[in-house]
């Protein structure tokens, strides 16, 4: 948790105390609710941007050599179940020190 702490003008204060608005469950909501308002406008905006200067389409062989990237970065990229059973026995035989 990140404490955070705020100046506003005494009047104001007393006011969202009175409705309880400076309660951190209060605060919680209110901030993701603005947050998410802010990302939605955002979105919007990047519609805008696309709708008024839309990307060309992608040809087949463009799509073809981004599948084959996708594909290739998933084959190096680790196998997190085996790399769970290795970390698993290794700690389970003290190789790796699992905690102070």
């Amino acid at each position: 948790m990140t404490t955070v702490r705020i100046t506003l003008p005494d009047e104001l204060a007393r006011e969202l105390a009175a409705f309880g608005l400076l309660e951190p469950q209060v605060l919680e909501t209110i901030l993701r609710d603005r947050l998410r308002a802010t990302r939605i406008a955002d979105l919007a905006t990047i519609r805008a941007k696309l709708r008024a200067k839309p990307l060309p389409p992608m040809t087949n062989d463009e799509i073809d050599a981004e599948i084959a990237a996708y594909r290739a970065e998933q084959r190096r990229a680790p196998d997190l179940k085996s790399y769970r059973g290795i970390v698993n026995a290794a700690t389970a035989l003290g190789a790796i020190n699992s905690g102070p």
